[in-house]
């Protein structure tokens, strides 16, 4: 039961992601138009944006990879002195 909900979720969430693929396009033709009008603080925006929101999930697997490692490291070293 419990996996048929994950199943279900899954699939409800793969079928509402559709509407989000159609910002993609927009921001192409803004920055397109923008360089042609020769205004180009509007293309590096929207450049400086998208390299912003593609470093932040990165970051965030970073600090919780160097948080486990971290936790791993201590929980070895307690138990080869013998606290735990």
């Amino acid at each position: 039961m419990k996996s048929m909900k994950y199943i279900l979720s899954l699939a409800l969430l793969l079928l509402l992601n559709i509407a989000a693929q159609a910002q993609c396009s927009m921001c192409k033709i803004s920055a397109e138009n923008s360089i042609v009008e020769g205004k180009t603080s509007i293309a590096l925006g929207l450049n400086t944006g998208i390299l912003y929101l593609a470093a932040f999930p990165y970051l965030l697997a970073g600090i919780f990879i160097f948080m486990w490692y971290r936790r791993y490291k201590r929980r070895k070293l307690y138990e080869e002195v013998g606290l735990e």
